[in-house]
């Protein structure tokens, strides 16, 4: 790393587990105002969670997967 001049630098979560309320309350806030969104693919019924799960070894869904029941 030193002879290539490559710098790496990571993200620990649990550095900062001391703040983890602080995040869920802003997380939440921005879910309360729309500002932070997520996709979920959902397929309905039992009978089709083998169809599901090759759904997400194909790379089919987008963001979550749920199946219900």
């Amino acid at each position: 790393m030193i002879t290539n001049q490559l710098y790496m630098k990571g993200f620990l979560v649990s550095y900062w587990s001391d703040r983890a309320m602080e995040a869920i309350q802003q997380n939440l806030q921005w879910m309360k105002e729309g500002n932070l969104q997520f996709k979920e693919t959902t397929t309905v019924g039992f009978e089709n969670m083998t169809a599901a799960l090759i759904g997400i070894l194909n790379g089919d869904n987008t963001g979550k997967a749920v199946v219900k029941v």
